[in-house]
């Protein structure tokens, strides 16, 4: 009897505890989430682990219906797209994650002025990739076969580079909840147009189902950006938003640009030497 009693009191001493190290956890879970710092990296955390999974599905269903050389050749065309709009950002999404905090009045010149960057680069990036693209991607010549060919690939550089500024611009304000929805939102909405396209858009199918959800995602995610998020930024002392000057951004940039761009093109250059 005894022992029956005593391992009753440690049962429940046991499940106490428990009930005390889950409670623990779970004030923990919340005064992380109620501070910026955490639940800005749990909704980054939350954006990256969905893309990939879709963006695995979006291949998978590409290789099912779509021939090998046309999943090929849109691979290495978006890779080319996606490598010359890391290029025209010129390392701004950092520039925005890190200064937007601070910014105060310069907010919304700051993301405006990365906007004006970004496209006024894209454009010129990829018109100049278009001019030698005998060169340096031979296989992707079909990119100037016509003039519509041409306009969409430089609109989708300039496009897509916006669409990723996005983000910083999101996590910046701290507002980075909005990033896996509008991620999300992106990576199913080229699930459906990728299986749409492939009957009779074999050619156009992977290109425009990648590139279309960005263009419809555009305006509304920057009506959120420039209407609702921007004004309601807490504002910063004269003293802070005045430290972020031109100069300061630019040495930040020479610094973090680099090594961005590395990174980029070790991801998006394989494909296009595969195909040539």
């Amino acid at each position: 009897m005894d022992d029956t009693v005593t391992h009753g009191k440690s049962i429940d001493h046991g499940a106490a505890a428990h009930s005390r190290l889950a409670a623990l956890a779970g004030v923990r879970v919340v005064s992380h989430w109620r501070m910026p710092l955490f639940r800005n990296g749990y909704a980054l955390l939350a954006s990256s682990t969905a893309t990939s999974a879709l963006g695995l599905f979006y291949w998978v269903l590409a290789a099912r219906f779509y021939s090998a050389e046309t999943v090929g050749l849109g691979s290495a065309t978006l890779s080319a797209m996606l490598l010359l709009s890391g290029i025209s950002q010129l390392g701004l999404n950092s520039v925005l994650v890190r200064f937007v905090p601070i910014a105060g009045g310069k907010t919304s010149r700051l993301v405006g002025y990365a906007y004006l960057i970004n496209i006024t680069l894209g454009v010129l990036a990829s018109s100049i990739f278009l001019l030698g693209l005998d060169r340096w991607a031979p296989s992707l010549s079909y990119l100037r076969s016509s003039a519509g060919w041409q306009i969409a690939f430089i609109a989708a550089t300039a496009a897509w580079g916006i669409f990723a500024l996005q983000d910083s611009a999101l996590t910046g304000l701290r507002q980075a909840m909005w990033v896996p929805l509008k991620n999300t939102a992106f990576a199913i909405s080229k699930i459906i147009l990728l299986v749409v396209l492939a009957g009779s858009f074999q050619a156009i199918g992977i290109f425009a189902s990648w590139n279309l959800p960005v263009l419809v995602l555009l305006l509304p995610i920057n009506w959120l950006i420039f209407t609702r998020l921007i004004p309601r930024h807490t504002p910063m002392s004269v003293e802070q938003s005045s430290s972020v000057t031109s100069r300061v951004i630019a040495r930040f940039i020479s610094g973090k640009y680099p090594g961005s761009l590395l990174f980029q093109a070790s991801t998006t250059l394989l494909p296009i030497m595969v195909t040539n």
